[in-house]
């Protein structure tokens, strides 16, 4: 249900982001975080400063060492904290780095290991540096935020200036000597609200701009190194293809099982029935071994339709025109189905290249429901922050269109989909997008079929209906006709793929 809050957010939206930056939550939060950052700042550097101090003090006896140990071991505590800080203000996720390991068990042993750790002496190191930049940033802050809304709003308070202030406005010179000057003609008082809206509507980019600088200095020294986040990276990408092989076993299982084997089964008892007949009953054998032959075919289409999810798909294999040849091809011989339009990528490009560069457009309707969808072929060439870029600029279309199509992600590879899926997912769902993903490893020559997976969590794959189904709030891009679509000449369209028939 919307709420009243719901309705001011979408008010705030519509204004141009120069005016509503001043009212965003980001504004907000990225000002409590720079507030924040002086006394955490100061902490961090008073205790690595005193810690680091007083162990190289000691250095000549035994204390000095566990005292440094106990300096590294605060900095990365105080690290801990400040990644958390960052991840609620500034929407900054970074990982935890790796725990101390010490290679034997025993308090020296982990004092040597946190003395030898990189990852330690980063800590150590933000801690130093990073409180100059606080002290800058909390004065500017301060400075900028308190300034601007105090000259913004000075048409309202200086009515509530006290006599002894001025004749009725704050004084900006005075030498002594009778020569001053007042803001307080309505030219002076508007001039001072006009600056003041300057300088509120550029603080937020000033906010943006320095805690550019917070998020590289905790991206950079208190997260894990490339090293490890590249082997982190790896597992995790390899214990999801892992995952997706294994349940792709168990579904090709569960069709053998259910499908052809069962009807394998019923056929060899078709035939063993017959047999017993042949001589006493031909006629009878005769229709069962009709009946078993009409079996065989099932059978066969239906191993045909299960290797189809398992060798090369060919979008991998040939790329957008020989799938659109098969999907064109299914809506000719389907009741019901139809692909009424579809856009190239150079028609496309030719109506909406300032905002958007699909690979194709296209509506899929059946059984009365119409998917009007934008397709991405991902080849995995682009770094995974340039996907996620391009969905600005399908939140942007649908702004500046009213039109609100689906977007369909094809992969070459799953563990290209699962990269993508847990890159996209929270962008797509602020942005409003509906997307769906799938891979060569899934995606064959039916790409109508249940291959299709919503990008949002514990979402099921599907058909090209069932996500018709699954949003039904999505709308077509606007302005376009089935004449608009391409030519015949650009796009072949083949008869689909023959069924096996089997001889007399």
């Amino acid at each position: 249900m919307a709420t009243a809050y719901d309705a001011s957010e979408t008010r705030v939206r519509r204004l141009p982001a120069a005016l509503r930056a001043p009212l965003e939550g980001r504004t907000w939060r990225e000002f409590l975080y720079l507030l924040l950052n002086l006394p955490m700042a100061l902490v961090m550097f008073v205790f690595a400063v005193s810690m680091t101090a007083t162990g190289l003090g000691l250095l000549v006896t035994f204390l000095g060492i566990p005292v440094l140990a106990a300096a590294l071991a605060g900095c990365r505590a105080l690290g801990a904290v400040e990644r958390g800080r960052a991840r609620m203000l500034l929407d900054l996720d970074v990982g935890a780095p790796a725990p101390v390991r010490p290679e034997s068990p025993g308090m020296f042993a982990w004092v040597g290991a946190l003395l030898k750790s990189g990852v330690s002496w980063r800590h150590l190191l933000y801690a130093v540096v990073h409180f100059p930049w606080a002290v800058f940033g909390f004065s500017v802050a301060v400075s900028l935020w308190t300034s601007g809304w105090s000259l913004l709003l000075y048409p309202v308070w200086f009515r509530f200036l006290p006599d002894g202030a001025g004749p009725s406005g704050i004084q900006l010179y005075g030498d002594g000597r009778g020569n001053t000057f007042y803001l307080d003609t309505p030219f002076e008082i508007l001039l001072t609200g006009a600056v003041g809206l300057l300088v509120v509507l550029a603080t937020p980019w000033v906010f943006r701009g320095m805690t550019m600088v917070d998020r590289g200095l905790v991206g950079g020294l208190l997260g894990p190194s490339r090293l490890a986040a590249r082997v982190s990276e790896l597992e995790s990408g390899r214990g999801r293809v892992v995952d997706t092989a294994a349940a792709d076993l168990r579904r090709i299982e569960r069709d053998l099982h259910d499908g052809a084997q069962a009807r394998l089964v019923a056929l060899a008892m078709d035939l063993g029935l017959a047999k017993e007949k042949l001589l006493e009953d031909p006629q009878a054998a005769a229709k069962m071994v009709d009946e078993a032959h009409g079996e065989v075919k099932t059978a066969l289409r239906e191993l045909r339709d299960l290797a189809r999810g398992i060798h090369p798909a060919i979008l991998t294999d040939r790329g957008l025109g020989p799938a659109l040849s098969h999907l064109a091809a299914r809506a000719r011989t389907t009741p019901g189905a139809d692909l009424p339009l579809w856009l190239s990528e150079s028609s496309c490009a030719r109506r909406w290249s300032d905002i958007i560069r699909p690979d194709a457009y296209a509506h899929w309707q059946d059984d009365g429901l119409l998917l009007p969808f934008f397709l991405e072929y991902d080849t995995g060439s682009q770094t995974l922050p340039r996907v996620e870029a391009k969905l600005t600029g399908y939140a942007a279309f649908t702004t500046a269109t009213g039109g609100r199509p689906a977007l369909l992600i094809h992969t070459r590879t799953a563990s290209r989909d699962q990269a993508l899926r847990h890159r996209l997912a929270r962008p797509a769902a602020e942005l409003g997008l509906h997307v769906a993903t799938s891979s060569a490893d899934f995606t064959t020559t039916s790409p109508w079929g249940p291959w299709w997976t919503p990008l949002q969590p514990g979402g099921q794959r599907t058909t090209l209906t069932g996500l018709a189904a699954h949003w039904p709030g999505l709308t077509s891009a606007g302005g376009l006709e089935p004449s608009d679509a391409d030519t015949p000449l650009t796009l072949p369209v083949p008869p689909l793929p023959p069924t096996p028939e089997i001889g007399p």
